[in-house]
Protein backbone atom coordinates (compact mmCIF):
# COMPACT_ATOMS: atom_id res chain seq x y z
CA UNK A 1 0.00 0.00 0.00
CA UNK A 2 1.57 3.54 -0.97
CA UNK A 3 1.75 6.03 1.10
CA UNK A 4 -1.12 8.23 -0.81
CA UNK A 5 -3.03 5.23 -0.42
CA UNK A 6 -2.62 5.14 3.56
CA UNK A 7 -3.51 8.99 3.71
CA UNK A 8 -7.09 8.10 1.49
CA UNK A 9 -8.12 5.39 3.85
CA UNK A 10 -6.54 7.31 7.27
CA UNK A 11 -8.86 10.85 6.46
CA UNK A 12 -12.25 8.47 5.16
CA UNK A 13 -11.76 6.48 8.52
CA UNK A 14 -11.79 9.91 10.78
CA UNK A 15 -15.13 10.95 8.70
CA UNK A 16 -16.97 7.59 9.54
CA UNK A 17 -15.39 7.98 13.14
CA UNK A 18 -16.62 11.79 13.02
CA UNK A 19 -20.28 10.54 11.82
CA UNK A 20 -20.73 7.60 13.81
CA UNK A 21 -20.44 9.98 17.10
CA UNK A 22 -23.79 10.79 18.61
CA UNK A 23 -25.03 14.46 19.18
CA UNK A 24 -25.23 15.92 22.55
CA UNK A 25 -28.02 15.13 25.01
CA UNK A 26 -30.49 17.80 25.57
CA UNK A 27 -30.06 18.92 28.72
CA UNK A 28 -32.81 17.55 31.61
CA UNK A 29 -35.80 19.46 31.54
CA UNK A 30 -36.16 21.21 34.47
CA UNK A 31 -39.12 20.00 36.44
CA UNK A 32 -40.42 22.48 39.47
CA UNK A 33 -43.21 20.60 41.64
CA UNK A 34 -44.75 23.20 43.57
CA UNK A 35 -47.94 20.75 45.45
CA UNK A 36 -46.76 18.52 48.34
CA UNK A 37 -48.01 14.86 47.70
CA UNK A 38 -51.38 15.71 49.90
CA UNK A 39 -52.16 18.80 47.81
CA UNK A 40 -51.41 17.19 44.49
CA UNK A 41 -53.97 14.29 45.92
CA UNK A 42 -56.34 16.91 47.27
CA UNK A 43 -56.66 18.85 43.84
CA UNK A 44 -56.39 16.65 41.48
CA UNK A 45 -56.21 12.98 41.92
CA UNK A 46 -59.55 12.86 44.30
CA UNK A 47 -61.57 14.92 42.65
CA UNK A 48 -60.85 13.67 39.12
CA UNK A 49 -61.12 9.54 40.48
CA UNK A 50 -65.13 10.78 42.31
CA UNK A 51 -65.92 11.66 39.05
CA UNK A 52 -64.98 8.28 37.58
CA UNK A 53 -66.58 6.54 40.64
CA UNK A 54 -69.41 8.64 40.26
CA UNK A 55 -70.36 7.75 36.84
CA UNK A 56 -69.73 4.39 37.39
CA UNK A 57 -72.76 4.68 39.65
CA UNK A 58 -75.20 6.98 37.79
CA UNK A 59 -73.88 6.23 33.58
CA UNK A 60 -73.70 9.46 31.93
CA UNK A 61 -76.69 10.43 29.32
CA UNK A 62 -75.16 12.91 27.20
CA UNK A 63 -72.21 13.43 24.91
CA UNK A 64 -70.98 15.99 27.16
CA UNK A 65 -71.14 14.00 30.39
CA UNK A 66 -69.21 11.36 28.62
CA UNK A 67 -66.88 13.68 27.54
CA UNK A 68 -66.38 15.07 31.34
CA UNK A 69 -65.42 11.64 32.23
CA UNK A 70 -63.25 11.01 29.88
CA UNK A 71 -61.62 14.32 30.54
CA UNK A 72 -61.65 13.68 34.14
CA UNK A 73 -60.30 10.29 33.47
CA UNK A 74 -57.16 11.64 31.49
CA UNK A 75 -56.28 13.80 34.71
CA UNK A 76 -56.61 11.37 37.30
CA UNK A 77 -53.66 9.22 34.75
CA UNK A 78 -51.75 12.15 34.47
CA UNK A 79 -51.88 12.52 37.74
CA UNK A 80 -49.80 9.56 38.36
CA UNK A 81 -46.90 11.18 36.28
CA UNK A 82 -46.98 13.98 38.22
CA UNK A 83 -46.69 11.97 41.48
CA UNK A 84 -43.06 10.43 39.54
CA UNK A 85 -42.02 13.73 39.54
CA UNK A 86 -38.15 13.68 41.71
CA UNK A 87 -38.90 14.33 45.66
CA UNK A 88 -42.47 12.59 45.54
CA UNK A 89 -42.33 9.45 46.88
CA UNK A 90 -40.21 8.04 49.98
CA UNK A 91 -39.71 4.37 47.67
CA UNK A 92 -38.95 5.75 44.76
CA UNK A 93 -39.41 1.30 43.12
CA UNK A 94 -43.24 0.88 45.12
CA UNK A 95 -43.83 4.44 44.42
CA UNK A 96 -43.32 4.30 41.07
CA UNK A 97 -45.22 1.26 40.57
CA UNK A 98 -48.04 2.70 42.47
CA UNK A 99 -48.18 5.18 40.21
CA UNK A 100 -47.65 3.16 36.81
CA UNK A 101 -50.58 1.60 37.98
CA UNK A 102 -52.89 4.53 39.03
CA UNK A 103 -51.97 5.47 35.19
CA UNK A 104 -52.98 2.30 33.44
CA UNK A 105 -56.11 1.47 35.78
CA UNK A 106 -57.00 5.34 35.02
CA UNK A 107 -56.35 4.76 31.41
CA UNK A 108 -58.90 2.03 31.23
CA UNK A 109 -61.25 4.50 32.18
CA UNK A 110 -61.04 6.70 29.56
CA UNK A 111 -61.22 4.14 26.57
CA UNK A 112 -64.39 3.19 28.86
CA UNK A 113 -65.28 7.16 28.40
CA UNK A 114 -64.78 7.03 24.75
CA UNK A 115 -66.55 3.87 24.12
CA UNK A 116 -69.35 5.14 26.55
CA UNK A 117 -69.39 1.56 28.02
CA UNK A 118 -70.69 1.61 31.56
CA UNK A 119 -70.00 -1.95 32.62
CA UNK A 120 -66.27 -1.17 30.91
CA UNK A 121 -66.33 2.14 33.24
CA UNK A 122 -67.50 0.24 36.31
CA UNK A 123 -64.44 -2.14 35.73
CA UNK A 124 -62.18 0.66 35.67
CA UNK A 125 -63.35 2.04 38.52
CA UNK A 126 -62.88 -0.24 40.44
CA UNK A 127 -59.29 -1.36 39.29
CA UNK A 128 -58.87 2.70 40.29
CA UNK A 129 -59.91 1.85 43.64
CA UNK A 130 -57.72 -1.15 43.87
CA UNK A 131 -54.91 0.51 43.35
CA UNK A 132 -56.09 3.45 45.47
CA UNK A 133 -56.20 1.59 48.47
CA UNK A 134 -52.95 -0.68 47.87
CA UNK A 135 -50.78 2.59 47.81
CA UNK A 136 -52.58 4.06 51.13
CA UNK A 137 -52.10 0.35 52.57
CA UNK A 138 -48.36 0.85 51.80
CA UNK A 139 -47.96 4.54 52.23
CA UNK A 140 -50.76 5.80 54.50
CA UNK A 141 -51.24 2.41 56.80
CA UNK A 142 -53.16 4.67 59.59
CA UNK A 143 -55.21 6.32 56.79
CA UNK A 144 -57.88 3.62 55.47
CA UNK A 145 -59.81 3.94 52.72
CA UNK A 146 -63.59 4.70 53.00
CA UNK A 147 -65.74 1.90 51.82
CA UNK A 148 -65.62 1.12 48.16
CA UNK A 149 -67.33 3.99 45.85
CA UNK A 150 -67.94 1.23 42.75
CA UNK A 151 -71.89 0.26 42.51
CA UNK A 152 -70.32 -2.94 41.42
CA UNK A 153 -68.32 -3.45 44.74
CA UNK A 154 -69.38 -6.92 46.55
CA UNK A 155 -71.39 -8.48 43.78
CA UNK A 156 -68.76 -10.00 42.96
Amino acid sequence: MTARSLAVLGVALSCVACSEQAPPAPPPVPFKSLATVKQLMNALTVPTSNVVFGAAGEPPKEDEDWLDVERNALSLAESGNLLMLPGRGRDDTEWRQQSVALIEAATLAVAAAEAKNTDKLAEAGDAIYAVCESCHQHFKPTQPMAASPSPRAGLR
